[in-house]
């Protein structure tokens, strides 16, 4: 990312990490988190014998700290 402002507001942008979490085990409160770091092709299909997807690249996420939108760029490997 080159420009460390909104391109709706100029606000700043703060760096952050998205992330899904596993469903929450009523008694202990504990869950998985994951991180959303990574992307693939639009048309990836799951690895047969692991079940993941094969990475296209990274990516990053900003937050504008005035209008709350959320940013996502991406890095080719």
């Amino acid at each position: 990312m080159t420009n460390n402002k909104c391109p709706d507001c100029n606000g700043e942008l703060t760096k952050i990490i998205l992330f899904g979490r596993s469903w929450e085990n009523p008694l202990s409160r504990a869950a998985s988190d994951a991180d959303l770091s990574f992307y693939a092709e639009g048309e990836a299909k799951r690895s047969g014998l692991s079940g993941k997807f094969k990475p296209k690249g990274d990516v990053e996420s900003f937050l504008c700290n005035e209008c709350g939108r959320i940013f996502l760029f991406g890095t080719v490997k």
